[in-house]
């Protein structure tokens, strides 16, 4: 779990309804500050097919410089094959 994960659910406890809050994790292990973004851990293709059908007809071209960690260029490379073979 992220920490900001972590703090979201204390900010919680007792707000939605009475109970407790045991947080089951271990503290030797470094907490990412934020989870990773879904778009990150997403399937390539189907983002760029979603893209190109929409306005932004660039797809992955134009939305990789607002993305948190930009794909590799291999990746991208990739789907494009793979739609393309489509």
């Amino acid at each position: 779990a992220a920490e900001s994960t972590i703090k979201q659910r204390l900010g919680r406890l007792g707000r939605t309804q009475p109970g407790e809050y045991y947080a089951l994790y271990n503290f030797d292990v470094k907490l990412e500050p934020f989870p990773t973004p879904q778009i990150s851990q997403s399937d390539l293709i189907s983002i760029e097919f979603s893209l190109r059908k929409s306005p932004l007809k660039d797809g992955l071209g134009y939305l990789k410089e607002f993305l948190p960690a930009t794909p590799k260029k291999t990746a991208i490379d990739y789907t494009m094959d793979e739609l393309i073979q489509m």
